[in-house]
């Protein structure tokens, strides 16, 4: 008997456990109309401020006040840039003192331009005022918060005073039972676990267990109800073997377990790997600056990937069908540009910000 379908047990995903479609015909992302893009924004680094972009976790866009916040890991900095490049401000740094950050990963534009960073799993949020001046740091929740015996992550506020999180299977819980779990311990790629993406005025979960190339998009409020329910539908796409080894080939180039060989690595990936007949529909999920989720699918063009953008509340639109290079890794989105990271054959990261243009 093979390997079941993983599921993650979201938190989220037990307050929608009755959500279901409404049985009416939806639009497909066939019907979409494709959009492509066309450079024309990057910047790396400000040298006469001192900043040199190395390991960049977070680029969020700021419709507010038309610029862009990068969040650079390295030297534990936020720094804020006009669209065609010029730094504006910086703020941050390694410390826990005021507007200092210990383990920043990810950060929020709220209204008006203000933003957040949350670190350490939520641990504590620092907020700062459209200018960057310094507003606060409010404790989150202790990295030792469980939920049925699973450490939390906490992801976003929710407004009131509570925090979205989910529960999280680390790698040590698939470690300890040995080398047959290695699969579990990489990452199932084809599984069908629900997907989760927050921001700072809500939270999306894509549920991907509804059939062959079907999404469900299911928004929740602060108080954990749903507020909009989306299905859509897609071409399945079978899983080929073709997938599976290339999958396995950069596995095995690029996870090394200490007197384990690369073989026997391969061997006990492939044996514990789920194996659909066909793709999940969706990849991954992001909120973006524009009110969209963005979906990252297994649809290709040439050289080009593509994506599914779904206006948020939108109960019968058709999606939006997004052309963008390969080589992009997407961050965000607003009205006229999709925002992300790009390396160069030196593996330098530049963002970068494409503009959108109709088929």
């Amino acid at each position: 008997m093979g390997p079941r379908s993983p599921r993650r047990a979201w938190l989220v995903a037990i307050v929608l456990a009755t959500a279901r479609g409404d049985g009416e015909s939806h639009p497909t992302g066939n019907d979409s109309e494709t959009w492509f893009t066309e450079a024309e924004h990057r910047f790396n680094s400000a040298p006469e401020q001192d900043v040199l972009l190395s390991q960049i976790v977070a680029v969020r866009a700021d419709p507010y006040r038309d610029r862009v916040l990068v969040l650079d890991a390295q030297d534990a900095k936020v720094s804020v840039w006009t669209p065609d490049g010029p730094l504006d401000f910086v703020v941050g740094g390694h410390g826990e003192g005021p507007g200092e950050f210990r383990l920043p990963g990810r950060m929020e534009v709220v209204g008006s331009g203000s933003f957040y960073v949350p670190e350490s799993f939520g641990s504590r949020f620092t907020y700062y005022a459209p200018d960057g001046a310094l507003v606060g740091t409010v404790p989150g929740f202790p990295n030792s918060v469980r939920y049925r015996d699973y450490l939390l992550r906490v992801e976003a506020p929710t407004g009131d005073g509570g925090y979205f999180a989910v529960p999280q299977v680390g790698s040590r819980d698939f470690v300890e039972r040995g080398i047959e779990s290695v699969t579990g311990w990489v990452g199932q790629m084809f599984g069908d676990a629900d997907l989760t993406s927050f921001g700072p005025d809500g939270a999306v979960v894509g549920r991907r267990t509804g059939g062959a190339g079907v999404v469900e998009l299911i928004e929740l409020d602060a108080d954990g109800d749903t507020t909009w329910l989306r299905r859509i539908e897609f071409e399945p796409r079978r899983l080929t073997p073709e997938m599976i080894r290339e999958q396995g080939d950069y596995y095995v180039a690029n996870i090394t377990i200490p007197g384990v060989s690369p073989l026997r690595l391969r061997q006990a990936w492939e044996k514990g790997l789920y194996k659909p007949e066909y793709l999940p529909a969706a990849k991954s999920i992001l909120l973006t600056a524009s009110g969209e989720v963005w979906l990252t699918t297994y649809e290709s063009s040439d050289t080009l990937a593509v994506y599914y953008a779904v206006r948020r509340g939108d109960m019968t639109g058709k999606p939006r069908r997004v052309l963008l290079p390969k080589s992009l890794w997407l961050h965000d989105a607003t009205e006229t540009h999709v925002w992300g990271i790009w390396g160069d054959s030196l593996d330098v990261p530049y963002v970068v910000g494409r503009r959108l243009a109709s088929g």
